[in-house]
C-alpha cells in the first residue's frame, strides 16, 4: 500500500513539476515578447523623431533659402531704382515698394525664426512621451520579473512542501 501511495504521490509531483515548467516557460515567453515589443516601440519612436528632425530642417532651410532670393532681388532692385532718373512719381512708387519689400521682409524673418524654434520644442515634446513610453515599459517589464520570481518562490515552495509529504509517507 506504502508502494502504491509512494507511486501515486510520485506521479503528482511529477504533473506539478510539469505544470510549473510550462508556468515558467509562459512567463518567460511573455516578458521575451514584452521585451521585443518594447525595443520595437523605441525603435519606431527613434525613427519618427528622426523623420520630424529632417522635415523640420528641410522647412528651415527652404525658408532660408525664399529669404536669401528675397534679399537677391531687393539687391537688384535698389540697383536698378539707382540707375533710373529720379522723378517724384517714381520715388513715391519707392517708397510704396520699399514698404511692401519691408513687410516681406519681417514675415519671412518672423517665418524663420519660427522654423529655427518649433524642431527644438518639437524635440523635447517627443522626448518628454518617450520617457514616459519607456517609464511604463519598464515598470511593465519590472512587474512581469516580479509577477514571474513570485510564482517560482511560490512553486518551489510547493515542491519542498510536496517533497517533504512524499518523504513523510515513505
Amino acid at each position: 500500500k506504502k508502494a502504491e501511495e509512494h507511486l501515486e504521490w510520485d506521479h503528482v509531483l511529477e504533473q506539478l513539476m510539469e505544470e510549473v515548467g510550462k508556468t515558467k516557460t509562459s512567463y518567460e515567453t511573455q516578458l521575451e515578447e514584452q521585451q521585443q515589443a518594447n525595443k520595437k516601440l523605441v525603435d519606431n519612436l527613434s525613427e519618427a523623431m528622426e523623420k520630424e528632425k529632417w522635415q523640420e530642417t528641410e522647412s528651415y532651410l527652404k525658408s532660408q533659402i525664399e529669404c536669401q532670393t528675397l534679399k537677391k532681388k531687393e539687391k537688384k532692385w535698389f540697383k536698378w531704382q539707382g540707375n533710373r532718373p529720379t522723378l517724384r512719381q517714381d520715388s513715391t512708387n519707392v517708397s510704396h515698394d520699399l514698404q511692401k519689400k519691408e513687410q516681406k521682409w519681417k514675415s519671412c524673418k518672423s517665418t524663420l525664426l519660427q522654423a529655427s524654434l518649433r524642431p527644438e520644442r518639437n524635440l523635447q515634446e517627443r522626448e518628454q512621451v518617450w520617457q514616459e513610453e519607456k517609464s511604463t515599459l519598464l515598470q511593465s517589464t519590472d512587474w512581469l520579473k516580479n509577477h514571474l520570481q513570485a510564482k517560482e518562490q511560490e512553486w518551489q515552495k510547493a515542491e519542498s512542501s510536496l517533497k517533504s509529504q512524499l518523504t513523510d509517507l515513505q
